[in-house]
């Protein structure tokens, strides 16, 4: 895990603009892509974001050295989809929060924001396709895998998750 001291004030907003879904989509390259090394038409080929509710995480960010100015950087985001044709049931989808804030639970808040978004949509349900790997992430959330049988998903194995009666 890399320092991240220099890193605060952290704030989860909807992403609205084209301004913010374009920021979105730059933490999901740098950390899907660049960190993790998966294909680029993981994202390049991914169209679902017009149907999307984003959100986007920030901190502020301490210049280095005798740079002192703080800027707000791009540090996570979180994507609501419809599910099939329930409109009662929604599916998290492309989590991600850059390496050199992970530690600041910011993968936790942006859930916490997704699902108070899906509350707020009058959803009962949420579905999530995730990795093997954050299994224990998910389940300290109170996901439950229901059926338990990983499957391959963008080359990497992947358990589905339920958060139901929200």
């Amino acid at each position: 895990m890399t320092n991240s001291a220099s890193y605060q004030n952290p704030q989860i907003i909807c992403a609205t603009t084209l301004e913010d879904k374009q920021k979105c989509i730059e933490v999901r390259i740098q950390v899907f892509i660049k960190e993790l090394e998966y294909p680029p038409e993981v994202e390049s080929l991914d169209t679902l974001d017009s149907v999307a509710t984003l959100w986007l995480a920030t901190c502020e960010k301490a210049g280095d050295g005798d740079d002192s100015k703080t800027t707000t950087i791009p540090v996570g985001t979180i994507r609501m989809l419809p599910y099939d044709d329930d409109d009662t049931v929604c599916v998290l989808s492309r989590l991600a929060v850059v390496s050199e804030v992970r530690g600041m639970k910011l993968g936790q808040k942006l859930v916490e924001a997704f699902e108070q978004g899906a509350k707020d949509a009058g959803k009962k349900a949420i579905m999530v396709q995730g990795v093997a790997e954050k299994r224990g992430f998910y389940e300290a959330l109170g996901y439950t895998v229901e059926t338990d049988e990983a499957y391959i998903k963008d080359g990497s194995p992947h358990y589905q998750f339920w958060k139901r009666n929200l």
